[in-house]
């Protein structure tokens, strides 16, 4: 009676839990703005720059029915061999926390070889993009950047020498995203 009681309430208390919760699949709030249903939306795009296929822009999303307005750095993810990929929609908390990843493995991980050769490190932001950095070969680190931190076929990888052009351009969108809210 007692184990059957234990499984009834843990199947309750499972059927709280929601599948959002499970999957982690939460929309950003630039995703959420940029899929309003139902209105009018104004997109704006600024080039910032390109890192191998990784395209990185600053979109610019107005509702024309609220007049709300909303500001967003864009990832168009270039798949190898095909016209486009993925896109994601960041909003300013996920490009801090993506520069001050990127600035740690630069600091202390990209400098040195790993103990060991099957070794990758990564970040996956609140909403589901993922960054990390993977020993290939004998003697070079290489970022991957992941539309969808679980989808490796949403990956564009980066060689060393441009993971600091990255750093540079995403802090180049952080100040124009600054810019923007003081107008």
């Amino acid at each position: 009676m007692i184990k059957k009681s234990l499984f009834l309430f843990l199947s309750a208390g499972l059927s709280f839990v929601s599948p959002a919760q499970i999957t982690n699949n939460e929309m950003s709030p630039a995703e959420s703005f940029a899929a309003r249903k139902g209105t009018i939306l104004e997109k704006r795009f600024d080039q910032i720059g390109k890192v191998g296929y990784l395209n990185i822009q600053i979109e610019y999303l107005s509702d024309l029915s609220t007049n709300e307005k909303i500001q967003c750095v864009r990832f168009d993810i270039q798949q190898v061999n095909t016209a486009s990929g993925p896109s994601v929609l960041l909003d300013s908390n996920e490009v801090n926390e993506i520069i001050s990843f990127l600035k740690y493995i630069s600091s202390n991980i990209i400098t040195r070889p790993p103990v060991d050769p099957n070794t990758e490190i990564s970040f996956t932001s609140k909403y589901n993009i993922g960054v990390g950095c993977f020993w290939q070969g004998s003697n070079n680190w290489t970022l991957f950047i992941r539309a969808d931190a679980q989808n490796p076929a949403t990956e564009t990888d980066i060689a060393k020498p441009d993971i600091a052009a990255l750093l540079k351009t995403l802090r180049l969108a952080k100040s124009e995203l600054a810019d923007y809210k003081q107008q």
